[in-house]
């Protein structure tokens, strides 16, 4: 079912055995390797004037993401895996916290000065950078389709949040 991991039938049975503390043949054992550099394809080409844009280019972010799973080698039981990822203060910025982009991670600027105040701050639902996320995860479910499984983003939510915010 799945391109990049023909045998992965049988590492859900080793995996699931193992959840429920069973083993079939072998434990599980999982472990990606990059594949050597002449066997690698490219990640698409980037003409975007930002790295804002680059980031929030749903083509080009679900394309790179297809490549980058070509470019890996699943061995054992390590089931192919794609997340969509706006970096890891993605739910910071849903509640307002201004997300800024580097080249390989985002993060945000805090918005809370005094805990007094945390609750003016609130989930925006209809924040662009979610509705983004979703076309991502949306992209990702399209390419990805009978090659690799589809993740959650990282949402860093509890601890992480709150040190965002603050």
């Amino acid at each position: 079912m799945f391109e990049f991991k023909p045998d992965w039938e049988d590492s859900a049975r080793r995996i699931e055995a193992f959840w429920e503390r069973e083993v079939l043949d072998r434990p599980v054992v999982q472990f990606a390797l990059t594949r050597p550099i002449d066997e690698q394809v490219a990640l698409p080409p980037s003409g975007h004037a930002t790295l804002r844009d680059r980031w929030m280019d749903v083509a080009y972010q679900a394309e790179s993401a297809v490549a980058r799973m070509r470019n890996q080698e699943f061995l054992g039981d390590t089931l192919p895996v794609a997340m969509p990822n706006l970096g890891p203060e993605i739910l910071a910025a849903c509640y307002g916290c201004p997300l800024q982009f580097g080249d390989t991670t985002s993060w945000t600027e805090p918005i809370l000065k005094d805990w007094a105040d945390a609750d003016q701050i609130q989930f925006q639902p209809d924040n662009p950078y979610l509705a983004r996320l979703h076309a991502l995860t949306d992209a990702y479910l399209e390419l990805g389709r009978d090659k690799f499984i589809t993740g959650m983003t990282d949402w860093h939510p509890g601890g992480d949040l709150l040190a965002s915010l603050r």
